[in-house]
């Protein structure tokens, strides 16, 4: 099978930009305080983020934990926490995420940098309002 063709800003880069990092690593990382403290979340919304906490709690790694009301209170929900083997996970998930988004800025700038190269600004020499013909249009 054949990769798609790069993209204008992949060429000129000249090289593919980077992928995001998987769902289960950000479902993780989500789960830990910059300081690598636990915390408790509730389940996702998103589809692709809901298959990755069902692997997280076929393979252990988050519980039920307190329940929790939804903002208009008609549906039950349960805040979800990390268990022992989940913490030393999400620790290793927190690292993988950042390492991808480190790698993407990365990847950002070199295209903002060769961009500019490829396309200098172009010289204003149109008037200036400080000048005596200057007639605002409108």
């Amino acid at each position: 099978m054949s990769r798609k063709p790069m993209t204008e800003s992949e060429r000129l880069v000249g090289r593919r930009k980077p992928k995001d990092a998987e769902p289960i690593d950000r479902l993780m990382a989500r789960f830990l305080t910059h300081g690598g403290r636990p915390i408790e979340q509730i389940r996702p919304s998103s589809d692709d983020m809901k298959a990755a906490h069902r692997k997280a709690r076929r393979n252990g790694w988050i519980e039920a934990g307190t329940p929790a009301h939804s903002p208009s209170g008609t549906r039950r929900d349960v805040y979800w926490r990390l268990t022992e083997a989940g913490h030393q996970e999400a620790l290793g998930a927190r690292d993988r995420v950042m390492a991808a988004e480190l790698e993407k800025q990365a990847w950002a700038r070199e295209f903002l940098a060769r961009h500019h190269e490829a396309h200098p600004r172009l010289e204003d020499t149109g008037p200036k309002p400080s000048e005596k013909n200057f007639a605002p249009t409108m």
